[in-house]
């Protein structure tokens, strides 16, 4: 018989905080807290006092289980979290994350969210389909997040559904942050929450980082030392060279 190693786990597995929080806060494969018709219990007590009362434990946590809400997944510690829109609007929530920065990755401004402060509130407007332009303003909102996290302020990166444009925000600053291929950060941010963003979202990410290789180089050879080139600096020059780009395309047009 074949056994998924997802839907039969080994016996014993050690798992770190961060992979536990991930794990029961799942919304798109395996929900363990927010699928109605799905219960999933870690009961720490002594076997003896397991065997004794784990039924009426179980008929007892069943009635409580609508009043339970689930959290936005962790991709950095502390630091980054995908999650809904639900999640963003939820005091409670924002509250125990101490979330001060928010990526809104939806179709429609949020002023819910964004309250007084818009230097902490990034809005990344584009439709979720395969020949959305996303190029540049995947970048605006990758910036956007290496400045809070420079800043130690925790972000929100959100959408209607948290699986597709957010994710692929996230994906682009994974992959700038931690200096991996589009692929490698992809993989990194479905080993912490369930996602499928579109293709076109992820090639942008490749076609991002050769500009930003270039970059990097280009300040090399000026004598810059590696060392004292920060990434947030090099996302700020890289944003100057497309305004630049832009406008000579703008005055070509024009004549």
């Amino acid at each position: 018989m074949y056994n998924d190693p997802k839907m039969f786990p080994p016996p014993t597995q050690l798992l770190e905080c961060g992979q536990l929080f991930n794990l029961l806060n799942a919304e798109n494969f395996l929900p363990r807290l927010s699928d109605p018709n799905y219960l999933y219990l870690i009961d720490c007590r002594p076997r003896k006092d397991y065997e004794e009362s784990h039924v009426i434990t179980a008929h007892h946590l069943k009635r409580e289980r609508e009043q339970i809400i689930t959290y936005p997944n962790e991709i950095c510690p502390q630091l980054v979290y995908l999650g809904r829109r639900a999640h963003a609007i939820n005091s409670t929530i924002v509250k125990d994350l101490k979330i001060r920065a928010y990526v809104n990755c939806t179709k429609y401004d949020d002023y819910l969210v964004q309250g007084a402060d818009a230097l902490k509130y990034f809005r990344m407007s584009v439709d979720d389909k395969y020949d959305a332009p996303v190029s540049q303003i995947v970048h605006d909102a990758v910036m956007f997040i290496a400045v809070a996290y420079d800043r130690g302020d925790p972000v929100l990166v959100y959408s209607d559904r948290g699986i597709s444009r957010a994710a692929a925000v996230v994906t682009a600053f994974i992959s700038f942050r931690m200096r991996m291929t589009s692929t490698e950060a992809l993989q990194y941010v479905m080993e912490r929450r369930e996602v499928r963003p579109q293709s076109s979202f992820i090639s942008c990410i490749d076609e991002l980082n050769n500009r930003l290789h270039n970059l990097k180089e280009t300040m090399e050879d000026a004598t810059v030392r590696p060392s004292m080139i920060s990434q947030t600096s090099i996302l700020k020059d890289l944003h100057d060279e497309q305004s630049i780009d832009e406008n000579e395309d703008k005055k070509v047009e024009s004549t």
